[in-house]
């Protein structure tokens, strides 16, 4: 009997033993990251326009496609701009954009489609609301001009004016500004890791 025991007892240990294996094996086969959590992206400046420009004359733009992003301090910026001025096609990537409240101004370089010689183009979008109160304004920056600009400089002046159409400009917060802002998961959306680091940041804000 003690012998049919360990057998039997033998036997149920190695099917306990065959059955943690294949769970073990199941884990070790199952997708990486499968449970884990995906970041959520970090909020980003965003500025689009569609339209023309609503008085024409010899420098209004018509076919203005402008999709631009960047980081809430300018870092990282992505998208490009196009616009046609006198049947003459211009369009560009975005080398910087810059967004304060409902202004944004954004420069196109190479690779640029432009009249000959322009070094870079600089645009402005101002979003009032729509309705004919939107504005889309560029400044072609050639060599004669002597300098360079950008989007911290602005331009010395512009061509173009109210918009036909519309400018959606999304100006993000750089960071949280208060400790109400870190609540709900509300820290993931500004990158940080858990609420302990918003909080962290919201005080040595202040």
């Amino acid at each position: 009997m003690r012998k049919l025991a360990r057998t039997a007892g033998g036997r149920v240990g190695a099917r306990a033993g065959v059955a943690l294996a294949l769970v073990a094996f199941a884990f070790a086969i199952a997708p990486a990251g499968s449970a884990a959590k995906p970041t959520p992206p970090k909020p980003r400046d965003t500025v689009t326009a569609t339209g023309s420009s609503l008085i024409p004359d010899h420098f209004a733009a018509t076919a203005i496609d402008v999709d631009a992003s960047s980081g809430p301090s300018g870092e990282d910026p992505q998208g490009a701009a196009s616009f046609t001025v006198l049947n003459f096609p211009i369009s560009g990537s975005v080398s910087c954009l810059k967004v304060t409240g409902n202004v944004a101004v954004i420069e196109l370089e190479g690779p640029l489609i432009a009249p000959p010689g322009t070094l870079s183009i600089i645009i402005r979008l101002t979003d009032n609301g729509g309705y004919g109160q939107d504005r889309f304004e560029w400044y072609p920056v050639l060599p004669e001009v002597g300098r360079d600009f950008d989007c911290e400089t602005g331009a010395p002046g512009w061509f173009g004016g109210a918009l036909d159409g519309r400018a959606i400009v999304h100006d993000v917060p750089p960071g949280p500004a208060s400790r109400r802002d870190c609540r709900h998961g509300g820290w993931a959306d500004y990158g940080f890791k858990n609420r302990r680091q918003c909080y962290r940041f919201v005080r040595r804000s202040r």
